[in-house]
């Protein structure tokens, strides 16, 4: 059962791979999108998720519209390099649904694990503030996973490796306390108002989710970021 499940075509091994990721982020991305481009809370106040601003910043000043339009672009191209990967691999819907449910499972006790370590359902009608809130936590779950796991994470621990020759352990948890320290002060609106308590909550977030992308890919920890998001909106 285990050697099948770790197989090639397994479930463990598939949802680990770029195109799976890719695969599970589209969903998160249309969604973020399309809540971003029809919400009247969200054109009132103009705004959208930290590291979404800050890959689309040098575009902004030609408004609310084409920063949707750039946000579809990167869907189409999404779709594209998933059409021309050179070693396709058939998609499951179990496998879909799988990973779904394993990153609500993550999801679940990363909020609980970090307020240990640091000392139901959403409702059908929302306030405009909490369509916002829905909106962002989309956003989170794929522009934040680029910016600070593949990024920040991935790409500093593989040059830790090549050009420093570091160990790969090593490498990737320096690369993962790098990234989180980012993760967690980005989050705060000025440097004074980054307490310690809510600085090291975020922190141990970002290590967790560190541990995810390392472990089962871009596309469980971006699921894992949007669900854990949502919870917070749905128990606040």
């Amino acid at each position: 059962m285990w050697k099948k499940i770790y197989s090639p075509t397994g479930y463990l091994y598939s949802t680990r791979t770029t195109p799976y990721g890719l695969i599970l982020l589209l969903p998160l991305l249309v969604v973020y999108e399309i809540l971003a481009l029809t919400l009247p809370a969200a054109k009132n106040i103009d705004i959208r998720n930290l590291a979404d601003e800050i890959l689309r910043e040098p575009i902004a000043k030609f408004g609310h519209q084409t920063l949707a339009i750039i946000g579809f672009v990167f869907v189409l191209s999404l779709l594209l390099s998933l059409y021309l990967r050179k070693k396709p691999s058939p998609f499951k819907i179990q496998f879909f649904l799988g990973a779904v449910l394993e990153s609500a499972f993550y999801a679940s006790f990363v909020g609980i694990i970090a307020a240990f370590l640091t000392g139901g359902l959403l409702e059908i009608i929302f306030s405009p503030l909490q369509q916002v809130q829905i909106m962002l936590s989309f956003g989170a779950g794929v522009y934040e996973e680029l910016i600070f796991r593949v990024l920040l994470f991935k790409f500093s621990a593989e040059g830790l490796i090549r050009i420093v020759r570091m160990n790969e352990t090593t490498a990737h948890i320096i690369a993962a306390i790098f990234s989180s320290v980012l993760f967690s002060y980005l989050h705060f609106s000025s440097p004074e108002a980054a307490a310690f308590y809510p600085f090291m909550f975020r922190f141990i977030i970002g290590l967790f989710f560190c541990l995810i992308f390392w472990a089962r890919g871009l596309g469980i920890v971006a699921w894992t970021h949007t669900l854990y998001d949502l919870f917070l909106i749905a128990n606040s």
